[in-house]
């Protein structure tokens, strides 16, 4: 584990908790106390960091760009610490691995290393099939949801609502903490085949940290602003959304909660009307993504320069 990267990762893996862990909640903010739903967030993100995060070892590392160095793994942890702070700042939520993968290519070629492509198409063919995967599963899930729901009386429910919500936020947080923040930390161990746990569980509480003190912002663009869906949709495409990120962790897939939630809303309300969509705002986050990507695909590469001359190979 290198100091200056980790000091880099963490704080990247804070201002991505900031971003991100409140849309682990998408759909729940008013059915319950956000105290108890934030804690399963935050529980769900560490426990899946801690015990599956090394699975992501070899999806840019060892992956993407094998043969990976001190500057490459700066240079975008520096990139997207910058791209992720000011969007935070404007509380449009982000996504940290579409432009880890796309800034990698760039950065890789620069440095004169291999690029290997494979993994690169298997990363953006899980982008455009990951979205109707969810649709389907999500009618699927929503359908068994509604039937169940519907043979109790209505005080059973409200007495089981809220553990469920409890149990969904906290299986998605689960796969969020494995997928990106496993994704996070093998930009710090580099090479080395050894899983650092103490590495790992430093990101997820740092993750944490910016969850509690900083995700109100971002949730409530996509939760209030951007797309409404009733908390029953909301529990069947979370759980939809769990079972694909934890599936592609299974593969060293990146995958960005922000991109599956918007999307599969998207295909939702296309389909079934189940939500109420801002097409303003969400093109404005379409573009807020595409933004990002090219200015960390050009921050990235020029800031091996300043890697470089402090020394870093």
């Amino acid at each position: 584990m290198y100091i200056p990267l980790t000091l880099l990762a963490t704080l990247l893996a804070f201002i991505f908790g900031a971003n991100n862990i409140g849309l682990t909640n998408y759909g729940f903010t008013s059915a319950g106390p956000r105290r108890r739903i934030l804690f399963a967030s935050c529980s769900g993100l560490l426990l899946g960091a801690a015990l599956e995060g090394y699975k992501m070892e070899r999806s840019i590392v060892n992956g993407i760009v094998p043969g990976f160095s001190l500057s490459v793994s700066g240079s975008l942890l520096l990139a997207n610490l910058i791209i992720m702070a000011a969007a935070t700042h404007l509380k449009m939520p982000v996504s940290m691995t579409m432009m880890l993968v796309l800034s990698a290519i760039p950065v890789g070629l620069a440095s004169g290393l291999h690029v290997d492509w494979n993994p690169v198409a298997l990363n953006v063919l899980s982008w455009i099939v990951s979205p109707i995967l969810i649709l389907l599963s999500t009618l699927i899930i929503y359908r068994l949801l509604g039937s169940f729901l519907r043979r109790l009386s209505l005080l059973r429910v409200t007495q089981i609502r809220l553990p469920m919500i409890s149990a969904t936020t906290l299986v998605i947080s689960y796969a969020l903490g494995a997928n990106n923040i496993g994704l996070l930390h093998s930009l710090i161990i580099l090479n080395n085949s050894t899983h650092d746990l103490s590495a790992a569980i430093l990101l997820g509480l740092a993750a944490v940290s910016g969850g509690i003190l900083y995700s109100r912002g971002t949730s409530e663009t996509l939760g209030y602003r951007i797309v409404s869906i009733s908390p029953n949709a909301a529990m069947a495409m979370q759980l939809s959304i769990a079972a694909v990120i934890w599936i592609l962790t299974q593969v060293s897939i990146p995958i960005s909660l922000t991109q599956l939630l918007v999307s599969g809303a998207i295909f939702i309300h296309s389909t079934r009307r189940w939500a109420v969509i801002d097409t303003r705002l969400v093109k404005r986050l379409i573009l807020s993504w595409i933004f990002g990507s090219a200015a960390s695909a050009v921050i990235a590469p020029a800031s091996i320069i300043l890697f470089a001359w402090a020394g870093w190979v």
